[in-house]
């Protein structure tokens, strides 16, 4: 892996009807979306992931100055409006911008150079995307002026469809690169009826140092299904957690596991208590509950609210949340570890040049992201 540097910056944290706003204005926690940032040695600026778009995603985005044109890739959990609701007009930007060669100002403002043929990557298992293109985006989608036929969604980006047996991909300068960081969706229990099952998935990967994560997506509280297989070997665990309380009592919605649910499943397994940060909680869930005391990690916090300058609530400043000291999801390796890297990746350069003048490999333009940012080789037949 030629991954160097990783940065969790979360966008929102709120659950899908977070609209409250604090007494400066600002949004109080906009929805539970993550851009996941890494940096590669070999190239010269970060590869932005984004797990989930609702529908709070591009105001979000503005205030993590993190623009639309910069996300490379988006992994969709489920079909739920916080969850995808804004990823059309994420696909929009996308076109329009990078179509017309537009300078549009203020959120929409990338802070590096945007290349302008790129398309984002939408990753979803099976054809949770397609799915997603029928029953969320096309609507608003599919007509544009002076098309002959309706729109798809590969006018707007390139889809990566996941093996439902072994939904694992490498994210690096481009999909499946043999340095890249490895991501892996996994199945979870979110909503269902009498007559089906709403396809819904967690992301686990793994940072530069070696940490392990595991991002739950929405999910109802379900040990059986997720302890073994992924909290056990988790060093990080990321839980959609309800917080709701009715006349001092929790309000289970059973879609979302709510979190003294948590505390109460896991009272004999603080090994695991202590990995989970909590997220997609109410807001006003500062008043209501503080994880410490419950032997969990304290709330997870935006992005935004971890930055130089913001004022935490009331209900925040009751918690022990060092508001306005930086984003504390930053992993990197130490200089030695950069340095080997960058001389492995030389070494590999090097080996493919050679392999390209001897004629034993054709260079190949890569059919996703921008041209220079790896070399794609394939194989002559002999």
């Amino acid at each position: 892996m030629s991954c160097y540097k990783m940065e969790f910056v979360w966008l929102g944290t709120g659950g899908a009807f977070t609209n409250r706003e604090n007494e400066h204005g600002a949004a109080w926690n906009y929805q539970s979306n993550l851009v996941v940032r890494m940096w590669f040695v070999e190239r010269d600026k970060p590869v932005n992931v984004l797990i989930d778009g609702g529908t709070t995603l591009i105001k979000a985005l503005a205030r993590a100055k993190i623009s639309p044109l910069e996300i490379d890739y988006v992994f969709l959990t489920h079909l739920h409006s916080d969850h995808a609701g804004g990823l059309g007009e994420l696909q929009l930007i996308n076109y329009f911008v990078k179509q017309n060669h537009l300078d549009v100002v203020g959120c929409m403002h990338p802070t590096s150079k945007i290349d302008v043929s790129a398309q984002p990557v939408f990753i979803g298992v099976g054809n949770l995307t397609y799915d997603a293109w029928d029953k969320c985006w096309c609507g608003g989608n599919e007509t544009l002026e002076g098309m002959k036929r309706p729109a798809d969604i590969e006018l707007f980006a390139n889809v990566i469809a996941l093996n439902e047996k072994e939904p694992v991909i490498r994210i690096g300068s481009v999909p499946n690169a043999k340095n890249g960081v490895e991501f892996m969706m996994f199945q979870t229990s979110h909503v269902s009826n009498s007559n089906m099952f709403a396809p819904s998935y967690g992301v686990k990967w793994t940072t530069p140092t070696g940490e392990r994560v595991v991002f739950t997506g929405d999910t109802q509280n379900n040990p059986v299904q997720l302890k073994t297989a992924h909290f056990s070997s988790a060093d990080i665990i990321f839980h959609d957690t309800q917080t709701t309380m009715v006349n001092g009592k929790p309000f289970k919605s059973g879609v979302h596991a709510h979190i003294l649910e948590l505390v109460e499943t896991y009272k004999d397994q603080p090994q695991i208590l202590e990995k989970i940060n909590c997220y997609h909680y109410d807001d006003d869930a500062f008043s209501k509950h503080d994880p410490e005391k419950y032997g969990m990690q304290p709330f997870v916090i935006p992005y935004f609210k971890t930055q130089k300058g913001y004022k935490p609530t009331d209900d925040e400043k009751k918690s022990r949340i060092p508001f306005g000291e930086g984003n504390k999801w930053v992993f990197e390796v130490s200089r030695e570890t950069r340095a080997k890297m960058l001389t492995r990746q030389e070494v590999e350069l090097g080996q493919v040049a050679k392999e390209i003048s001897d004629g034993l490999v054709e260079e190949v333009e890569p059919k996703v992201r921008d041209k220079t940012d790896t070399v794609v080789k394939v194989r002559k037949k002999k």
